[in-house]
């Protein structure tokens, strides 16, 4: 019997029926700089199941004294996929600080989580490097790279030999937060973002990118751009293009502010006889010129909204017409959809970043600051009405136009008041001093400013001594009333006076000893 089963194995492997016996165990590689003057960097080769933890000092990183609770930079696997954790780090050299590397001969699934605000510069070339792998950032962090004479990120397969293919891997951006800025006037080439890059997509979250110096903004050969999840793109190019060499552009949601400045380059240099797709969102482009010939809105007509114009600020802007525009280079143009709107949550989140006209859309404040508390909403923009503007999370109905709404906060002092008075023993126990049967008329009117409390309403020298507690602070009133008592004369006195009969009584003394006590205290 053991003979048959080890001849059925050996043939299952020989059938490739058992690849996971054969496979050699999953590895994340990682290239950090280790030391930013020498533009020198250590590579880690980490295990499934396994974490290297590093701290920034300088621009540069190490094992030294990271912990898993103290680090800036961890490396390790999440879920199977190898993760990079980015928490606040801060890596500068001549160039990439930072480098992914995929398996050899094939690609890889690569996770860079930005977990607080990070910074990648390089100063000579590329800021963050990735080899034969598809990358996903995201995270609530904002990562920012600065990029002198390279490329912001860059995409590269050692296998690939004719540039006209390079369509191996895919960038994705899902709610993340990141900022480029590219500066190559004094020499180099690059682009913000690409590569070899077969889709490039920007899911949510907020993506920047600046460059000068004859540098795009978003550059892949034969590769797909899509802009969806209510994603807000900025972008400012000199000398170059915002999106080039893309043979598919598709707007799903979301919106676009696209700036050229300084030369004859189109916002849009796609592929040839390629148009850009727009199913929802916005745009917003101004530019020394904008390639119309692969922008067709014949089949849009009724659902958007096309202007065109030759002057930067828009003015003279008219309808877009497709036979006197699509050829032509203008200096503004504007795409929106009638039923597509903005909605924009400071201090707080909603759902649905995107709506259309009559949709109700719900907004969550954040969690107050330290010290803070959720104190009401502020409608920026936007003619809305909350249905309650004092709730942390309330709706509104979406209206045709774009909505701004802040989540405003107020120290934690302010949220009692005459409201919410403090819970106070002594104040909040009904009176109960018995009648005040003393009708001895004062030796003497007071005519004094009455600065001594009114101990008819709320008498708080009796009621710790009918509980049989609060002694010591019983003294310490008694004490300031004779010292009050002695400026005001007989009339303090008779007060004295009735507070110690009445302190006797309470605890079964003789009035008139208490009495004595007090007119030899006064006097």
């Amino acid at each position: 019997m053991k003979k048959i089963l080890s001849v059925l194995i050996a043939l299952c492997l020989i059938a490739g029926l058992l690849p996971v016996v054969a496979s050699a165990a999953a590895e994340a590689k990682v290239l950090v700089v280790s030391d930013a003057e020498a533009n020198t960097k250590n590579t880690y080769t980490v295990a499934e199941g396994n974490a290297v933890y590093l701290i920034t000092d300088g621009g540069a990183a190490s094992t030294y004294g990271a912990t898993e609770d103290n680090y800036n930079i961890k490396i390790d696997y999440t879920d199977g996929i190898p993760t990079v954790y980015l928490k606040g780090a801060e890596l500068s050299t001549k160039s990439a600080p930072l480098q992914i590397i995929g398996a050899e001969g094939g690609v890889e699934d690569y996770l860079l989580v930005v977990e607080e605000d990070s910074t990648l510069e390089s100063t000579g070339g590329t800021g963050l490097y990735v080899v034969s792998t598809n990358l996903t950032i995201t995270g609530p962090g904002k990562l920012t790279i600065d990029s002198n004479k390279g490329y912001g990120i860059w995409f590269y397969n050692p296998k690939t030999t004719d540039e006209t293919k390079q369509t191996f891997h895919d960038l994705t951006f899902e709610e993340a937060n990141v900022d480029i800025s590219l500066d190559n006037t004094e020499g180099g080439w690059g682009v913000a973002a690409g590569g070899s890059v077969r889709t490039m997509t920007v899911d949510g979250g907020t993506v920047k990118a600046t460059t000068d110096g004859k540098s795009s903004a978003f550059y892949s050969i034969n590769g797909e751009m899509i802009v969806t999840g209510g994603a807000k793109m900025e972008i400012d190019v000199n000398d170059a293009c915002c999106f080039s060499a893309f043979n598919s552009f598709l707007l799903e949601s979301g919106h676009l502010q696209l700036r050229t400045y300084g030369s004859a380059a189109p916002v849009f240099s796609l592929a040839e006889n390629v148009r850009i797709k727009a199913t929802g969102g916005s745009m917003d482009i101004v530019g020394v010129c904008v390639a119309y010939n692969h922008f067709d809105l014949t089949e849009y007509e009724g659902d958007y909204t096309a202007i065109v114009a030759q002057t930067e600020d828009g003015k003279g802007a008219k309808p877009y017409d497709p036979e006197e525009h699509k050829m032509g280079y203008h200096k503004y143009f504007q795409l929106t959809k009638g039923s597509s709107y903005e909605v924009v949550v400071k201090n707080g989140t909603t759902e649905t970043p995107v709506a259309a006209e009559g949709d109700t859309i719900t907004i969550t404040a954040r969690v107050a600051p330290a010290g803070k508390v959720f104190d009401k909403w502020e409608v920026n923009e936007g003619a809305v009405t909350l249905a309650d503007p004092t709730a942390t999370t309330t709706t509104f109905v979406m209206p045709k136009e774009n909505v701004k709404v802040t989540a405003l906060y107020k120290d934690v002092e302010e949220e009692g008041g005459e409201d919410a008075p403090v819970d106070d023993p002594d104040t909040d126990t009904p009176d109960t001093d018995t009648p005040d049967t003393d009708t001895t008329p004062d030796v003497a009117p007071d005519t004094t400013p009455d600065t001594t409390p009114d101990t008819d309403k709320g008498d708080t020298t009796e009621k710790p001594a009918a509980k049989g507690n609060g002694t010591g602070i019983t003294v310490l009133l008694e004490t300031l009333i004779i010292l009050v008592s002695v400026g005001v004369g007989a009339a303090g006195v008779t007060l004295i006076n009735r507070i110690k009969a009445q302190k006797a009584k309470a605890a079964d003394e003789a009035p008139e000893e208490a009495a004595e006590e007090t007119t030899e205290e006064a006097e």
